[in-house]
């Protein structure tokens, strides 16, 4: 499933406009309702970024690639702080 939000901070991180997603300006009603009708009336368009936001969640927000990015992080700041 596609997602519409407000391209804000963290939003704008998670979807990428118009390929999983639609991102419009904060505050803009008109643009949500907009965008909103927009995928519910293109299946193709709303498959398309479907297939799409699926892809980009396992690959770039798999929990445990996640997790070892974090853990590689720590492990360099460590080192960096034991080299003074």
């Amino acid at each position: 499933i596609p997602a519409v939000g407000s391209d804000i901070t963290g939003l704008r991180d998670a979807i990428v406009d118009e390929k999983t997603g639609l991102l419009v300006p904060p505050k803009d009603t008109e643009a949500l309702a907009g965008a909103l009708s927009k995928l519910l009336s293109d299946d193709a368009l709303r498959r398309r970024l479907g297939e799409q936001a699926r892809r980009r969640a396992a690959e770039a927000f798999d929990a445990r690639k996640v997790s070892a990015a974090v853990l590689e992080e720590y492990r360099r700041l460590d080192a960096a702080r034991r080299k003074g």
